[in-house]
């Protein structure tokens, strides 16, 4: 499983120089969560009994007391492609109402104020087709997730009728 290098620099940082004070503040959240200390220091114990478990109790530290969510597998993979996509759809929609302004600008006769509001809708426009865009990408990954990353692989099952169990009176000896 790749894990991001720096994915939890200043956690890893803090509980590697001072466990101690980590585990407080974990123990202290959970009785803010209705925890008694008791059950808070029972739950925190199990995250820290064996070395091995270090990641994940970093891991958990970053999402209790960060809010951070930390990717993993393909999702830690596809960080910078992600967001190289991103870029380039805002910039691309973006761009959108400055060529417009600029082809209008080749007609001197057209007033600034019909510029703007031009400039303006294809704005609004762009950012719905971006929305749109986005929301079927969504889906189509939630949809992928949600069937196991089965659907280009999945195969049509045979028709077969429903059988229905043989009463025990009808079964051979």
């Amino acid at each position: 499983m790749p894990r991001l290098p720096s994915a939890a620099p200043v956690p890893r940082r803090e509980y590697e120089n001072f466990p101690a004070g980590e585990v407080q503040e974990m123990v202290e959240l959970y009785m803010g969560k209705g925890f008694s200390e008791e059950d808070a220091r029972a739950v925190i114990d199990i995250y820290t009994r064996q070395p091995a478990y270090k990641d994940v109790f970093i891991d958990h530290m970053m999402v209790e007391e960060l809010g951070y969510i930390v990717p993993k597998g393909g999702d830690a993979s596809k960080l910078w492609f992600d967001g190289l996509v991103t870029a380039l759809s805002f910039a691309g929609f973006g761009s959108l109402p400055l060529w417009l302004v600029a082809a209008l600008e080749a007609f001197q006769g057209i007033d600034f104020t019909v510029q703007a509001g031009a400039g303006a809708a294809v704005t609004m426009v762009a950012l719905f087709g971006l929305g749109v865009c986005k929301v079927r990408r969504r889906h189509r990954t939630e949809r992928a997730r949600r069937l196991g990353d089965r659907l280009p692989a999945a195969r049509p099952v045979p028709h077969t009728s429903p059988r229905r169990p043989v009463p025990r009176s009808r079964r051979p000896a």
